[in-house]
């Protein structure tokens, strides 16, 4: 199951038959898009993490996103619970991994920078997407998102912890 990203990257280069959900209808309608030119197998479903009900997944991924949503820990909370015994959780999240970069774009906000400058700025920091659409859409989910959360390793480590789940 992805749950939030959305990107097929596992059911492309793995071959898993997934279910992926998000909140926002765009976005899944892009991902079917999108899985039909990789022709993979992806189920997609509009829903809400946190109201989702479904049987145990063997693998379930987010990555990215549970930071942007009202409850970082409780949605990886969720996340575990949708998990099934023995089953593999993967989310990447790290509170000194963007620290910097929030931190240095933060500081150009105070100085009154305009988008286009500080879109620059992103640039000559992460030059890897040729398509400038893409840029630009990374710029505002990285730069310009209304709101993310950050923790640290042991406080996604303590909800581990608290809860009945092998890792």
């Amino acid at each position: 199951m992805d749950a939030g990203w959305l990107s097929n990257s596992s059911a492309y280069y793995y071959g898993l038959d997934m279910t992926a959900i998000d909140f926002n209808p765009d976005v899944i309608e892009k991902a079917k898009e999108t899985s039909k030119i990789l022709s993979v197998n992806v189920k997609f479903q509009c829903a809400d993490l946190f109201k989702f009900s479904c049987e145990p997944k063997d693998i379930v991924i987010s990555v990215g996103v549970l930071h942007h949503t009202s409850d970082c820990l409780g949605g990886v909370r969720r996340c575990i619970e949708l998990t099934r015994n023995g089953g593999v959780f993967i989310g990447l999240y790290h509170k000194y991994a963007r620290k910097p970069f929030l931190d240095y774009f933060k500081t150009l906000k105070e100085e009154n920078s305009d988008e286009d400058f500080l879109f620059k700025k992103y640039r000559e920091l992460d030059g890897r997407h040729a398509d400038e659409t893409q840029a630009k859409s990374w710029f505002m989910d990285q730069v310009l998102h209304p709101y993310e959360t950050q923790h640290t390793l042991e406080e996604i480590a303590g909800i581990f912890g608290s809860m009945v789940f092998p890792y």
